[in-house]
């Protein structure tokens, strides 16, 4: 929050270059090795039961899905969070307080994103600093992927929508090359990204292009 609202660094840019500086911390700290053994049957169950033989990291996604769909959509903060995303200044001269606007969002997609990573080593039963990065992109290329097909925004259901979509995708292709998939994850995800990105600019550029002709 530091860093984007005081010293107005792009919050894109922050979040890879703090997360850097992040992931080398924890590699001194860890020694660059992978922890295991250490984490109670409590704790895995944590991230291990199943009820109805559904995974329960499917109903904790579900849980945090419903209330931040809520958040956004249906309440005043929502709707202050989207208008400083869109036009920080416009906002600001609406009477939001755009400031707090982003240090609360990002507080809140920290503290998410660290719950996702407790319930990640309680699934998988141990940790290693070389795991959150590569989690990085499959993020991004999801919410990118929602936007284009859903809302021309970021938002939840296509969020949702887009990381199964992903994963489905993912998995039938190294399904159909065989053993030599190890190259399919990184090209899906940087195809999918691309593409993403460029049918939300093209919404973007048509709904700019339609206001410009209702107002002449």
């Amino acid at each position: 929050g530091f860093i984007v609202v005081k010293l107005k660094v792009n919050s894109f840019i922050a979040t890879l270059g703090l997360g850097q500086v992040i992931s080398a911390i924890v590699l001194k700290v860890s020694f660059n090795r992978q922890i295991t053994d250490v984490f109670s049957g409590t704790f895995e169950k944590f991230g291990r039961n199943q009820y109805f033989g559904i995974p329960v990291v499917f109903f904790y996604l579900a849980v945090a899905g419903i209330i931040i769909w809520y958040v956004l959509e249906h309440t005043p903060v929502g709707r202050f969070i989207y208008a400083t995303g869109g036009n920080p200044e416009a906002a600001r001269l609406a009477g939001v307080k755009t400031d707090r606007m982003v240090w609360g969002s990002l507080i809140a997609s920290s503290f998410l994103a660290g719950v996702a990573g407790i319930v990640f080593s309680a699934k998988v039963g141990l940790f290693t600093a070389a795991t959150g990065p590569n989690y990085l992109f499959p993020a991004i290329a999801a919410v990118f992927f929602g936007a284009s097909q859903l809302k021309g925004r970021p938002n939840v259901a296509g969020t949702f929508i887009a990381l199964y979509a992903l994963a489905f995708g993912i998995k039938g292709l190294q399904l159909v090359v065989g053993t030599d998939s190890y190259w399919v994850n990184p090209m899906f995800q940087g195809t999918t990204l691309i593409i993403a990105v460029s049918l939300a600019s093209q919404k973007g550029l048509a709904k700019m292009r339609k206001r410009k002709v209702q107002t002449t």
